[in-house]
C-alpha cells in the first residue's frame, strides 16, 4: 500500500497485504482509516483472503469468513 501527500508525484509505502507482493482483487475504503481488500488466489493454490484496515492501510487484519 502506498500513499501520496503531494497529487501522485511521489508515493511513501505504508504497509503490505502480503508476502511476498499479493495482488488486490477489489478495494474499497470507507473514510481514510477504514478499508477491507479482497486479495487474489495465488499460484500455489492458497485462496483469496478478506482483509480489513484501521488504521489507512499501514497494517491488515485477515476476516474470517464463509459463504453460505
Amino acid at each position: 500500500m502506498h500513499e501520496s501527500q503531494d497529487g501522485g508525484k511521489s508515493l511513501d509505502t505504508l504497509g503490505s497485504i502480503g508476502k511476498p507482493f499479493t495482488p488486490a482483487a477489489a478495494m474499497s475504503f470507507t473514510d481514510t482509516n477504514n478499508g477491507w481488500v479482497i486479495t487474489v488466489a495465488d499460484a500455489q493454490g492458497n485462496g483469496s483472503q478478506l482483509l480489513h484496515t484501521t488504521d489507512g492501510g499501514r497494517t491488515w487484519q485477515p476476516i474470517n469468513y464463509s459463504i453460505q
